[in-house]
């Protein structure tokens, strides 16, 4: 007799247990990887091959321009290292920052340009500069005095966290400001706790770690200071009340003497976002940032915001922190616009002017130029 098995009836199709199904799933992850890693395997091919081009084609100045914006952003500096040998980029960069300098004092005009100050808000005065290849903002303050450093809460150190634009807005006695000097940030991944060389705050030195930067700040007769290389004994002898420092030879325009010499790049090719401070002969100071790193406004390079100073009639100026740092808070322009605050994103509404800062967070920085209102 033949027994049949009782149990629960198949259907074709149907499996007979979840291995199959674990096992095509499995192949087609992996199958997915293969293709993914394929794709960009060869767009990392692609790329790198369109930057060699660049590199070693036809134009040195798409590769000049390249290779000095790299080195000014702390997290690309590696890049032209792919391309090009240790000296040969230290040789591009060394033609970048080869200044001559040029005395300009015949081309300076004898007066100063009429402004419309009766037009300023609360003693400044708003304007917008258009180069070649960027868009700058500007802001011009009367008074030389309400400038100062503006800086953290307690001590800087590596470990500390720089001063973020939220936190500046809180200062009620600020009413405009520019990001100020450089600072530690190995990678792009810097807290802004630390400044580089000497900074200065309200007749006080807050920080010395003994490099020989540029210095720019001010003097107890209000008066901006561009200078290479000073020292905290130079800078207490003629009375530095407040100031930073940048880069060695970021000063754009002095006056020596009684002659303004500007202070030109040979090959100054880099574009990039800027900020820098500037005077007048009647001490008005000028605060400038620009937008850069975008298809509309590529940037501007150091012979360009020179051109930006003299404009402004500025017989001393200097280069503050640039790129990813540049920034000008500026509630008053929206105000002076009529812009409502639901027209605003959370950075506009906090008063951050240049786009790419009021669209991405704004870096932690260890100082700002900063203007003091009127009480």
């Amino acid at each position: 007799m033949r027994y049949q098995r009782k149990g629960r009836k198949k259907y074709r199709g149907e499996p007979q247990n979840n291995a199959g199904g674990w096992r095509t799933i499995g192949k087609t992850l992996r199958l997915a990887l293969k293709i993914f890693a394929a794709v960009f395997f060869f767009a990392l091919i692609s790329v790198y091959a369109t930057l060699f081009h660049i590199a070693h084609g036809p134009s040195p100045t798409v590769r000049d321009i390249l290779v000095q914006a790299a080195q000014q952003s702390s997290a690309a500096k590696w890049v032209p290292s792919l391309f090009f040998s240790k000296s040969f980029v230290k040789e591009i960069v060394s033609a970048g920052e080869n200044v001559e300098m040029v005395d300009i004092t015949d081309l300076m005009p004898r007066e100063q340009q009429s402004d419309s100050w009766e037009n300023a808000v609360d003693g400044m005065l708003f304007d917008t500069y258009y180069g070649p290849t960027f868009k700058a903002y500007v802001l011009l303050v009367k008074d030389p005095s309400r400038l100062f450093t503006a800086k953290r809460d307690g001590a800087f150190g590596q470990s500390a966290k720089g001063l973020h634009v939220s936190e500046l807005v809180e200062d009620e006695t600020v009413v405009a400001a520019i990001n100020g000097g450089g600072f530690y940030d190995p990678n792009g991944t810097g807290s802004g706790g630390a400044p580089l060389g000497l900074t200065y705050s309200k007749g006080e030195c807050v920080w010395d770690d003994k490099s020989r930067l540029t210095f720019i700040g001010f003097d107890t007769s209000d008066r901006l200071i561009v200078e290479n290389g000073m020292t905290r004994s130079r800078a207490d002898s003629i009375g530095i009340r407040d100031g930073t420092c940048f880069e060695t030879n970021s000063i754009l325009v002095s006056n020596v003497d009684g002659a303004v010499i500007a202070h030109y790049a040979d090959r100054s090719t880099s574009l990039s976002q800027r900020t820098a401070i500037g005077q007048t002969a009647d001490g008005t100071v000028v605060l400038m940032v620009t937008e850069g790193r975008s298809a509309a406004y590529p940037g501007a390079n150091r012979n360009d915001i020179i051109n930006a100073m003299l404009f402004y009639n500025a017989v001393t100026s200097a280069m503050l922190d640039g790129g990813w740092s540049s920034l000008m808070y500026y509630p008053g322009y929206y105000e002076s616009r009529g812009t409502s605050a639901g027209e605003l994103n959370k950075y506009e509404q906090l008063g951050v002017v240049n786009s790419a800062r009021s669209f991405f967070d704004p870096r932690r920085v260890p100082t700002y130029f900063a203007v003091e209102k009127v009480i």
